[in-house]
């Protein structure tokens, strides 16, 4: 099996609740104080010596727009009706052959949790940002909501995930849309995709393969920033927090 490390960054779809800002453009190419969400993802790559041949991009949405941009590019045709789960099957290719680190499009985080996962004795784990509760008080007046269970064991395996919530006590972290798997498990995940008829979010599957083929998940604690672009509140705050870095 290669030692390299293959990125994949899922991209396909549009973002209709910011909507204002993916009329022409998917919303990994929305600028964030002058600068495309894309462009952070490679920036922040580039820091652990990443190379362009090493990342791909799965897009779905104005797949075009991605054209200038020297990487692996894979499309989702049915963007429109599918989800993140089935985008990932078109890089099959990659993940059957590769141990892969899977990214959200359209989060921003720092390099450090990418290189955490790399370096990671396990072959399937997760990033889990720990200083959820401050941001999600940002983006929510009742952030119990949009909240999802997060639960682990002494050895920081993943008990569960995904479910909804009724107090904060269920939660000991969140899913950053980032985590790192191996072919062997990517065989697992692939199968409970087909078996749900490809309609199940990414954290629902993760539950499933915790309990139903007991998966050992690694949970990878992360402190320092992390935004979701979500809404156009979301695209805000994260505006906000980027031009004050400069």
């Amino acid at each position: 099996m290669p030692k390299e490390i293959k990125i994949i960054i899922l991209a396909a779809g549009r973002g209709s609740r910011v909507n204002r800002l993916t009329k022409n453009k998917p919303k990994t190419l929305i600028k964030i104080s002058g600068k495309t969400i894309l462009d952070y993802h490679l920036t922040e790559l580039s820091k652990l010596e990443i190379k362009n041949k090493q990342i791909s991009i799965i897009t779905g949405y104005e797949h075009k727009a991605f054209s200038k941009y020297p990487i692996k590019k894979f499309v989702n045709k049915k963007w429109q009706s599918t989800n993140m789960v089935y985008s990932l099957t078109k890089a099959d290719h990659w993940l059957k052959n590769y141990n892969c680190i899977v990214i959200y499009g359209d989060v921003l985080y720092d390099y450090t949790i990418i290189n955490k996962l790399k370096k990671n004795i396990n072959k399937f784990c997760l990033a889990n940002n720990v200083n959820w509760k401050k941001y999600w008080k940002q983006r929510f007046i009742d952030p119990i909501k949009d909240l999802e269970s997060f639960k682990t064991n002494r050895k920081k395996l993943i008990t569960e995930i995904g479910n909804k919530v009724k107090n904060m006590n269920e939660i000991k972290g969140q899913f950053m849309g980032i985590f790192k798997i191996d072919p062997l498990n990517w065989l697992k995940f692939k199968k409970k995709i087909k078996e749900s008829n490809y309609k199940i979010s990414t954290t629902e599957l993760l539950n499933k393969l915790i309990n139903d083929q007991k998966v050992k998940i690694q949970s990878v604690d992360y402190k320092k920033y992390w935004f979701e672009i979500d809404t156009f509140k979301d695209f805000k705050i994260a505006d906000k927090f980027f031009k004050n870095l400069t």
